[in-house]
């Protein structure tokens, strides 16, 4: 890998990480009040409404962000083009979602959703609005803007949102913080990057975007619903308790599991991007990030999955208990995910978006084909097929990897081995921590402390290399933060 090449590399996943660190680590701190001042029921509520805002930014979207980043030659027609129709798009779509309201919530006998998702669904059009920006900066690998944007909104709006818990708003707390959160971005990243539309939209452009983005607006589709399909069934058939559990559950398990594949998701297709057309240099590039990314994911989840009990207890209280089952099988469910990204962007950096949609449709069969089955069975038998058809995704990710890049199957999942390994010694010493019997707090700060020392123990002997890189990496960038009482 070449210096420049692997600098951008390094700093591009750097600022990723520092972005999706950040923004999870204030979910969480607000998460730790909404808590305590919310109700089960709230967090069930606002899950179904983001299930419709969700589908809507997809289809806003409609896969031009990636379209864009990957196009070799881009000008101001590709990017006024694209802000028009999305943004016609996202009007549209609000009409539907502010019309359909009352049909949405005596689908789900809520009558409160008919106002909550007409006022959260105008972030459909704020979003719309800030695509552009952040496609500029995205192609100009600028993460580090990105992460500084992202950072800054998501802390205002969760301040703005735990302030409207505190002032007895309930539900509409967690409206405030998504709704201040996507304006916020809009206007930083304006700021930032300045782009005004110039000239008309050109279908003629469209057409040409459509040819990549359409499998990729398909394949995003299927993932939103099927990333949803649970809260649709137990907001249909279950109490809105049921629904806030899972909810919760699913939201922590996402708080860390969805870090890591938002790291890797942008970061690494534009990056993917960068060296497409080299095929030996592709293929010693994913192998690199999958083995250094194992031996750090895995080993965090199998330990989380160990800690559920006291983990859930300590931050949102006994009330929250009943949600462990759920972040432990949503967890398991994402511990190849981040893996499963990198082969999705290998390929749609390649301009395969056909077959990453295959993939997907492949891993959606097996998923609804076991729910189909263990329907009768309840809820955790569906979320154990949920995980199988997870985790057999992956592999069939390798596969078309391998025919694409001309990357052996075993050489892959070679890469994963040691961060397998390593994931289920310090899981393992986690969960024998449970049979002490101990307060849950300490129980917990035991486990997290027991695991992080093995771990250590583990990379700076058998992984000696990648220990010393990181401890330089931290070291020198200690030494980059000058002191309060130093002279510049």
């Amino acid at each position: 890998m070449g210096d420049a090449l692997k600098q951008k590399m390094v700093s591009t996943i750097t600022w990723s990480t520092i972005d999706r660190f950040g923004q999870q680590i204030i979910q969480f701190l607000s998460g730790l009040v909404f808590a305590r001042l919310l109700l089960p029921e709230d967090f069930g509520t606002m899950g179904i409404i983001m299930i419709f805002v969700a589908i809507s930014l997809i289809l806003v979207e409609s896969g031009f962000g990636q379209a864009l980043i990957r196009q070799p030659e881009i000008n101001k027609g590709h990017y006024t083009s694209v802000y028009y129709f999305n943004l016609t798009t996202a009007a549209l779509l609000y009409l539907v979602l502010f019309f359909s309201a009352p049909c949405i919530s005596d689908f789900f006998r809520q009558p409160q959703l008919t106002a909550l998702i007409r006022v959260m669904s105008l972030v459909v059009i704020i979003n719309s609005s800030y695509l552009i920006p952040y496609v500029q900066l995205s192609r100009a690998l600028d993460f580090k803007q990105i992460s500084r944007i992202n950072i800054i909104a998501i802390l205002t709006g969760a301040g703005l949102g735990v302030i409207a818990a505190f002032l007895g708003a309930g539900v509409w707390s967690l409206i405030v913080q998504q709704s201040v959160n996507h304006l916020l971005k809009m206007v930083l990243l304006r700021s930032a990057v300045r782009w005004k539309p110039s000239g008309m939209l050109e279908f003629r452009v469209i057409r040409e975007l459509w040819k990549f983005s359409l499998n990729i607006l398909f394949t995003s589709l299927v993932n939103i619903l099927f990333n949803n399909l649970f809260i649709i069934i137990l907001g249909r058939s279950y109490p809105k308790a049921e629904v806030g559990q899972f909810a919760q559950g699913n939201k922590l398990s996402e708080t860390f599991s969805y870090t890591f594949q938002a790291i890797f998701a942008g970061s690494t297709f534009a990056l993917f991007s960068q060296v497409q057309n080299d095929i030996p240099r592709f293929g010693r590039i994913l192998g690199e990030m999958i083995r250094r990314t194992s031996l750090v994911t895995i080993p965090i989840i199998c330990v989380l999955i160990a800690s559920a009990f006291p983990l859930i207890t300590v931050i949102w209280t006994e009330k929250f208990q009943p949600a462990v089952i759920y972040f432990q099988l949503m967890s398991l469910a994402s511990i190849l995910t981040p893996f499963y990204v990198m082969n999705i962007n290998a390929l749609n950096a390649r301009g395969k978006s056909g077959k990453t949609m295959a993939i997907e449709l492949i891993k959606k069969l097996l998923i609804v084909t076991g729910i189909f089955l263990l329907y009768q069975q309840g809820i955790v038998y569906m979320l154990s097929a949920y995980v199988a058809g997870s985790l057999l995704a992956y592999p069939v990710s390798v596969w078309f990897v391998k025919k694409e890049l001309n990357q052996p199957v075993g050489q892959q999942l070679l890469n994963l081995l040691p961060g397998i390994i390593t994931g289920i010694l310090v899981g393992t010493a986690a969960a024998l921590i449970n049979l002490l019997n101990w307060p849950v707090a300490a129980t917990l700060a035991t486990q997290l402390a027991g695991a992080a020392l093995l771990y250590l123990v583990i990379v700076r002997v058998f992984f000696r290399s990648m220990y010393d890189n990181f401890r330089t990496f931290i070291i020198s960038k200690l030494l980059l933060v000058k002191s309060p009482f130093q002279r510049p």
